[in-house]
């Protein structure tokens, strides 16, 4: 996938963080969100190579766990603890 283009209509690519054996992961930004000086919001997103190869249902369970993990660390209407550096927050989920 290129720089500069938009992912689920609100993320853009700036650059690859990282792949391994089910997706990659890339550095982006919030289109819809700025913070206080005008920057776009960076973001990670963990996308998934669906149309690579057909994973098994073991792999398919252990992302499914991986991202229901990261909900309950975060999840709304939860008094928010202050979070550890390495500990991020969800801000959306894309099919």
């Amino acid at each position: 996938m290129t720089e500069n283009v938009l992912i689920a209509g609100r993320y853009r690519k700036v650059r690859d963080l990282g792949k391994g054996g089910m997706g990659e992961v890339i550095l982006a930004e919030d289109t819809q969100l700025k913070d206080s000086t005008g920057t776009y919001l960076p973001v990670a997103i963990k996308m998934i190579r669906w149309n690579q190869r057909k994973f098994t249902d073991e792999q398919l369970k252990r992302f499914e766990k991986e991202k229901q993990m990261m909900v309950d660390i975060i999840s709304p209407g939860r008094e928010q603890p202050r979070l550890h550096p390495n500990i991020i927050r969800i801000l959306n989920f894309v099919d």
